[in-house]
């Protein structure tokens, strides 16, 4: 769990832009987590997942190469989110994550 949380401070803080290994791994352990968890927890974790990314890909302190790299990688958490959708209003839940990608990758480029 402390590994899971230091690895998302670096990816949050951008101190390693070179090292897209960290991202991935963040990535994974993150998979990895959710997968011992209930369904909806496990949406609340990718959901978790995708909203750091959005957050480094909207601080334009950041290195623009991480954040690219962030903004390449949002489709993990997303698709674990819809392969978990059962019902209608997780499919609601799902457009809305979906949007707030678009929405954020618009002002990137």
């Amino acid at each position: 769990m402390t590994d899971f949380l230091c690895l998302e401070k670096r990816v949050l803080s951008g101190d390693t832009p070179d090292s897209p290994e960290v991202l991935v791994q963040y990535l994974d352990m993150a998979e990895q987590k959710a997968a011992l968890l209930p369904r909806k927890k496990r949406i609340a974790t990718h959901t978790h997942t995708l909203d750091t990314l959005l957050e480094v890909i909207a601080d334009t302190c950041l290195p623009q190469h991480w954040r690219c790299l962030c903004l390449n990688y949002c489709y993990r958490p997303l698709r674990a989110i819809e392969n978990l959708v059962v019902n209608n209003r997780e499919q609601y839940y799902l457009r809305r994550q979906q949007h707030k990608l678009r929405v954020i990758s618009h002002y990137f480029r």
